[in-house]
């Protein structure tokens, strides 16, 4: 079978518009110690950018609002505002960045942008803007930032302290890599044999937007043989229940580790305008609450290029990883999401094109646009991302067990036996399982589970040999 892999990080941008980075080698570190402190500024915010903002100093302090964690591995931009004082002279000011890195070696950064105005939240070039590389993140990350004159012969003035930081250790969690496989499918009900777009470009452009969004250190794109369906997937979402069975199925088989998600791409018509002219499905999943059930990390979306693909698969793992939508354009919604018409409430940072998105934006989990992520789903995926690479998780006996899918006239169908390595979550109810002859052979619990974006769902079953159907 072949395989093409693609690994990415989100990519680091360069400084802020405006500004000047100066070299990153410690040795810097004697020219910066000749130049004096500048006393007429001060560094009022710190925050830490990693998707979404978390700020580690505000006004002297600590911030009063819970933030995002801070994770290792990960890429991030350290923002640095300032306000200038009383008697401040429009000038050049150096911000210098310093910490060890994981073998204690001193990393010194430098940017230096013409002051003449006070930080702006919504402008990037109205701060100083350091990139963080992921590796240089870990615990014992202890960055210092300090605002220096740009010129030696400056003499002191004012309060040196004022544009002075020094975080001690941060506060660092673990995350973990994801592996995204996708399935390209290889669309046979009308003769076409389509498939999607599953070029380089879009591969990257799909990973770079889960590597800046999701709390994760990389996301592995690896990209399958193609996988054929012979039956009509609709605008209306006919067919798709079947074919996102068939990939759990595939899922449920392999040998892969617990981080793993597979996402089918499919093209049923030439173009996406054909497919939705009159409105669509364009993505579908479980909606996986439980860290038990690993045939629930599947979904499905449409394949054809550019964003449309690229967000709502954001969408659809996200569904995979337990969350719900956000309340946008879309009902039922999370009743616990915290902020109106899926804003995502805090500040983010793009780092693919190295802008700030703003508070308004809304979450990929809605129906809206623009999309980024909120702390809130930040948070939540980052727990389900920890909570499967936890070391003491392993594999139980699930046992043999059987799907039971309901179609939209409420109609049960008994699936084939698959083993699990656990015991399915969801609601308990109470079935019927008959043989050929429609004699009663047993009555089971089963577990239900819920499509997120379709109606209809199903449930597991324990197998029951000689079972052939199933009734409530």
């Amino acid at each position: 079978m072949h395989k093409v892999l693609l690994l990415t990080t989100a990519v680091a941008c360069s400084a802020g518009s405006g500004q000047v980075a100066g070299s990153d080698q410690a040795g810097d570190a004697a020219t910066g110690s000749q130049r004096v402190a500048a006393g007429d500024i001060a560094i009022t915010k710190v925050s830490l950018f990693q998707g979404v903002e978390s700020v580690v100093m505000e006004n002297g302090g600590e911030p009063e609002k819970a933030q995002a964690p801070l994770l290792a591995d990960r890429l991030g931009m350290l923002r640095v505002h300032w306000d200038r004082l009383e008697g401040f002279a429009d000038r050049t000011v150096v911000a210098q960045l310093t910490y060890d890195d994981p073998e204690g070696n001193p990393v010194v950064q430098e940017l230096s942008t013409f002051v003449d105005r006070d930080s702006s939240e919504p402008v990037l070039s109205d701060t100083f803007n350091f990139d963080v590389e992921a590796a240089t993140i870990g615990q014992g990350f202890s960055p210092t930032v300090t605002l220096l004159e740009e010129s030696a012969d400056v003499a002191p003035t004012g309060n040196a302290d004022a544009g002075t930081w020094a975080s001690g250790a941060l506060e660092i969690e673990q995350s973990d890599s994801i592996d995204l496989v996708i399935f390209p499918i290889r669309y046979d009900a009308d003769g076409s044999g389509r498939l999607p777009d599953t070029s380089p470009e879009q591969m990257l452009a799909l990973a770079d937007k889960f590597a800046a969004t999701y709390p994760v250190t990389t996301i592995n794109v690896i990209v399958e043989d193609p996988y054929p369906v012979d039956y009509a997937l609709t605008s209306s979402g006919l067919g798709w229940t079947e074919l996102l069975d068939e990939l759990s199925s595939l899922r449920v088989r392999a040998d892969v580790r617990e981080n793993t998600y597979f996402y089918g791409l499919f093209e049923p018509e030439p173009t996406l305008a054909e497919f939705c002219g009159y409105g669509c499905v364009l993505g579908l999943a479980y909606l996986a609450p439980s860290t038990s059930d690993d045939w629930a990390r599947v979904a499905l979306g449409t394949g054809y290029s550019g964003d449309v693909t690229i967000d709502t698969a954001l969408q659809e793992v996200g569904h995979s990883h337990g969350r719900e939508h956000a309340p946008c354009g879309v009902s039922p919604a999370d009743p616990q999401y915290p902020y109106p018409d899926a804003k995502i409430g805090v500040m983010g940072y793009d780092n693919i094109h190295g802008e700030m998105v703003p508070p308004s934006a809304k979450d990929f989990m809605s129906y809206c646009g623009p999309v980024w992520i909120s702390d809130y789903t930040y948070n939540a995926i980052l727990q389900r991302v920890q909570a499967l690479r936890a070391p003491n998780r392993v594999a139980g006996q699930g046992g043999s067990w059987r799907r039971v899918r309901t179609d939209r006239e409420g109609g049960l169908h008994l699936g084939d036996a698959v083993s699990l390595k656990r015991p399915p979550g969801g609601a308990p109810e109470a079935l019927r399982v008959f043989d050929a002859e429609g004699g009663l052979l047993a009555g089971v619990t089963g577990y239900a589970y819920a499509y997120a974006g379709l109606p209809g769902g199903g449930f597991w079953i324990p197998d029951v040999p000689g079972a052939v159907s199933v009734a409530r």
